[in-house]
């Protein structure tokens, strides 16, 4: 799992040896902005770097590492809250570039908060300095900061402290279970972003690496009789399979006859056609299916005049190789314009909400009330919308298996079109995406907004309605 993901997952499991599931950002976590979820355990963002003259030996216009802010104040008032949702610690942030003076008014600088949320999510500095609100659901964090502030390439962060200060897992939906002497193991559940990950999970495996056939080491099929009438083969190390060896008299008596060399296949073209290792297999993607009624997935997609309603899947696409269980899963639908479409509220707040969960296709016992589902959370503000939806199965019954070459839709986000909407387009993206697998609850799809091709994580698919003129 990268260290530059962020999701929205909190997983209250109650059944089997499950207690609790924390899914941050990498499970617990927020999209662009305020909630009422818990936001991601870590989360990186393509930021903008401030324009200005650079005044520091080295800074080249352009350069957010040399040029950007490369010292911090941090300070948090109170330092120490009750973490349970409600009570916010005010966080400010003062930056200063190399020399040490205040950075330039309008840096950008960003925050979040492990199992919490921060208000706002960015802003620009003001007298060289910042300032969050930060809330927490509970006391449930790794080591270290619980607070982490970004700001182009520089990144620091604190810890508030919560109170009481128990560490014991809470069991659904809010009661804690004495005598807390031993706790229920959290689930082996990695967290989708860069900050450390809670023991006892284990250490992920290292991505696979490309290996040429030149490479895999072969016996010597000449074996001397005595030195040195079989010389050692020669070639480059991963330019092609090697010559077969052979001795240099081939009429000596003294030189074992030589083994055949099987013949070796050409290797398959380097992933995505790179030359350099180490080589990603193909991956599980969510994707955005604005078009329901057609076949396959659409990103691009007309909605004509007089049309009052819009369905739009998002749809995990597996193409591993392999089948793989979902166990939980979490997202956050950005919506652009709400004069041209808006997400009304759902049914309940739980399976039948909006977004929402895709009962017939997932079946299983699935919950998605931790954190309630949302239509619109709020956080970009007027005329846009999030919607947000975080699930997870009861482990201890059957689990949904996407196969190989599968499309699956997790859920669908209804929207409808006011009817004083004009002509217009409206782009739908998605953030702080995960999917896990069940039992254990490890990663198999993930996406960051904003994120660069060929960085980590992957980042999010986006979509286009045309909405036509009425």
């Amino acid at each position: 799992m990268n260290g530059k993901i962020g999701i929205i997952i909190v997983a209250l499991l109650a059944l089997a040896a499950v207690e609790f599931v924390a899914i941050g950002a990498d499970a617990a976590g927020l999209g662009r902005g305020d909630g009422s979820a818990p936001p991601p355990a870590a989360r990186r963002q393509r930021t903008p770097a401030a324009v200005a003259t650079p005044t520091i030996t080295g800074c080249v216009p352009g350069d957010a590492a040399a040029c950007g802010p490369a010292g911090i104040h941090i300070a948090a008032d109170p330092l120490v809250i009750k973490c349970d949702g409600n009570q916010t610690s005010r966080v400010t942030v003062r930056l200063f570039d190399a020399t040490g003076t205040p950075v330039a008014d309008g840096t950008f600088v960003s925050a979040y908060a492990y199992n919490g949320d921060t208000a706002p999510l960015s802003t620009s500095t003001q007298g060289g300095a910042a300032e969050f609100s930060v809330r927490f659901y509970s006391d449930i964090f790794p080591p270290g900061p619980n607070v982490i502030v970004d700001s182009g390439a520089f990144e620091a962060g604190i810890r508030v402290r919560c109170v009481p200060n128990s560490q014991c897992p809470l069991s659904p939906p809010t009661s804690v279970s004495p005598p807390c002497a031993t706790p229920t193991p959290y689930p082996c559940i990695p967290s989708p972003g860069s900050g450390p990950m809670s023991p006892p999970c284990a250490t992920p495996p290292a991505p696979p690496v490309c290996e040429h056939p030149g490479n895999q080491p072969q016996s010597p099929p000449c074996v001397p009789l005595s030195p040195p009438s079989c010389p050692d083969r020669s070639g480059p190390p991963c330019g092609g399979p090697p010559s077969p060896p052979r001795c240099r008299s081939a009429t000596n008596p003294r030189c074992a006859a030589p083994t055949p060399v099987p013949t070796v296949p050409p290797s398959p073209p380097p992933c995505n056609g790179a030359i350099s290792p180490p080589c990603r297999a193909p991956r599980m993607a969510v994707l955005i299916d604005c078009d329901l009624s057609a076949e396959g997935v659409q990103s691009d997609c007309n909605l004509p005049a007089g049309a009052q309603t819009l369905d739009v899947g998002v749809v995990l696409s597996n193409r591993s190789g392999v089948s793989s269980t979902i166990g939980a899963f979490n997202f956050y639908m950005h919506d652009s314009d709400t004069s041209l479409l808006s997400p009304p509220s759902g049914l309940d707040n739980n399976l039948d909400s909006n977004p929402d969960f895709n009962q017939a296709r997932l079946g299983g016992n699935w919950d998605c009330r931790f954190p309630p589902p949302s239509a619109d959370t709020g956080a970009d503000g007027a005329g846009k919308a999030v919607s947000l939806l975080s699930c997870f199965i009861d482990v201890t019954g059957p689990l949904p298996t996407i196969a190989d070459r599968e499309d699956v839709r997790l859920a669908t986000v209804h929207y409808v079109v006011p009817q004083a909407a004009s002509s217009g387009d409206v782009l739908l993206d998605l953030s702080f995406v995960g999917v896990y697998d069940a039992p254990e609850f490890r990663e198999i799809a993930s996406c960051e907004l904003g994120v660069p091709p060929g960085e980590q994580p992957t980042p999010c698919p986006t979509a286009v309605v045309s909405i036509a003129a009425p």
